[in-house]
């Protein structure tokens, strides 16, 4: 069966790393919507709405498209705010695991410890 990762955790605990290794490129975080064409990271907290619906929609594209296992990194502070992913992934055939991290982890954002 497909998997869907869904990943949660603290900023800089390895959310984004994991993604990466589960599911390649076929991984999807808010932050990503904030990563200008140059690479640059412009959080913008008045479009942080706005990102995860755009990482929402990207993660149902996945899902539609792939044969292939997916994931969503995001801090999901509370069960609600990931209940949508689980959904999603029943709809197109997806198994949702749930992963949490608790520690700290090298991280790619340059989050300090």
């Amino acid at each position: 069966m497909k998997n869907l990762y869904i990943i949660r955790g603290l900023p800089g605990s390895g959310k984004s790393t994991l993604a990466k290794k589960l599911a390649c490129r076929r991984y999807r975080e808010a932050d990503m919507f904030f990563i200008d064409k140059f690479g640059n990271y412009n959080f913008d907290l008045l479009k942080l709405q706005q990102a995860h619906d755009w990482c929402f929609q990207n993660i149902e594209v996945l899902l539609i498209r792939s044969e292939n296992d997916a994931a969503v990194s995001n801090i999901f502070s509370c069960k609600s705010e990931y209940k949508k992913y689980v959904k999603l992934a029943q709809k197109y055939g997806f198994q949702s695991i749930i992963i949490e991290y608790q520690n700290y982890f090298d991280n790619t954002h340059d989050v300090p410890v």
